[in-house]
C-alpha cells in the first residue's frame, strides 16, 4: 500500500512473518519545508528510524523495494516505489541531504557570503568567452567584468550561494566565495 501527503511517500509493507513496516521518503522538493520536526526533508526512514546515507540498511531496503517492483503490485504502487528507489539511489539524494544540512546550519550561522567569478592570467580569455556566453553579453562587456570585477551576488546566505553560482558552474566557470564557503558547490 502507498500513501502520500503531496510530497512525502509512505510505502506500507509486511515482512515474511506478517509484521507491518513503513518505508517513508520525506518530501525532497524544498530543503526548508519540514512537516514534522522529527522528519528530515529528502531522507529515507524505515519504521520511523532514519536510515543512514549509503548504509547497508539503505542498500537492503532498496534491494527489497526493487524486488517488489516485479512482485505483482499494482501500477501506482510500482510507480511510487520506483520513484523512491531512483531518488535514493541517485547522487541527487546525497546532494539534497547536503543542501538540507546547509539550510539547517543557517539557523546557527548568520554568515553573509559574496560570490565572484574566479579568473587568473592562464584562463582569462576562456573565462571571458564563457562569461559572455552565460550572461548573453558581448566579449568587450565580459572583458570589462573581468578587468573590473563585480560580485555575482553579495550579502547572501549559505542556501543562496549554490543558486547564485549554478549557471556559472554549469558553463564551466569557476567561482570564488568569500568568506570561504564550507559546503560543496555542485
Amino acid at each position: 500500500m502507498i500513501a502520500t501527503d503531496g510530497g512525502t511517500v509512505f510505502l506500507m509493507c509486511a515482512d515474511e512473518g506478517g509484521n507491518e513496516h513503513t518505508v517513508k521518503l520525506v518530501q525532497q522538493m524544498n530543503p526548508r519545508r519540514n512537516e514534522s520536526p522529527d522528519w528530515i526533508p529528502g531522507r529515507l526512514y524505515f519504521d520511523s528510524s532514519l536510515v543512514a546515507l549509503r548504509s547497508d540498511v539503505e542498500a537492503g531496503i532498496l534491494g527489497l523495494l526493487c524486488a517488489s517492483l516485479t512482485a505483482g503490485t499494482d501500477e501506482l504502487q510500482r510507480s511510487f516505489t520506483a520513484r523512491v528507489v531512483d531518488f535514493v539511489a541517485s547522487d541527487l539524494y546525497l546532494r539534497f541531504a547536503e543542501r538540507v544540512k546547509q539550510v539547517a546550519s543557517e539557523v546557527c550561522d548568520p554568515t553573509q557570503y559574496t560570490v565572484w567569478i574566479a579568473c587568473d592570467a592562464e584562463n582569462r580569455n576562456q573565462v571571458i568567452v564563457r562569461l559572455a556566453r552565460v550572461e548573453g553579453i558581448g566579449i568587450n562587456a565580459a572583458r570589462e567584468r573581468i578587468d573590473h570585477p563585480q560580485p555575482l551576488a553579495e550579502n547572501i546566505s549559505a542556501s543562496e550561494v549554490p543558486e547564485a553560482a549554478a549557471k556559472y558552474l554549469a558553463a564551466g566557470l569557476t567561482v570564488r566565495v568569500e568568506p570561504t564557503f564550507p559546503w560543496p558547490l555542485s
